[in-house]
C-alpha cells in the first residue's frame, strides 16, 4: 500500500470518527432531550442513560465508518489505486 493511499484511508477514518460523534449526539439530545452523558454531564445520569449512549454510539459508529470505508475503497478503485494489503 502506497504513502497516498494511507493517508486517504487514515483521513476518511478520522473523518467517519467525527461525523458519528456529531451524528450520536443529535440523535440522543433529540430523542431524549437531554445533552448526551459524556464529560461532566455523565455526573448526573444514570448507569442506564450512560451505557445505552455507549450502545448507540459504537453502533453509529461502526455504521459510519464501513460506509465511509467503502466509499474511500471505491472512489481509491476508480484512481487506480489498491486498497488491499499487499502480500
Amino acid at each position: 500500500m502506497n504513502l497516498a493511499v494511507k493517508l486517504v484511508s487514515m483521513g476518511a477514518v478520522a473523518a467517519s470518527g467525527f461525523l458519528a460523534t456529531k451524528i450520536a449526539d443529535k440523535s440522543w439530545t433529540s430523542v431524549t432531550g437531554n445533552e448526551p452523558p459524556k464529560g461532566e454531564a455523565s455526573v448526573n445520569s444514570s448507569i442506564v442513560q450512560v451505557a445505552a449512549f455507549a450502545v448507540l454510539s459504537a453502533i453509529i459508529a461502526a455504521l459510519v465508518q464501513r460506509y465511509v470505508m467503502k466509499g474511500t475503497n471505491r472512489l481509491l478503485a476508480m484512481t487506480g489505486k489498491e486498497t488491499k494489503p499487499e502480500a
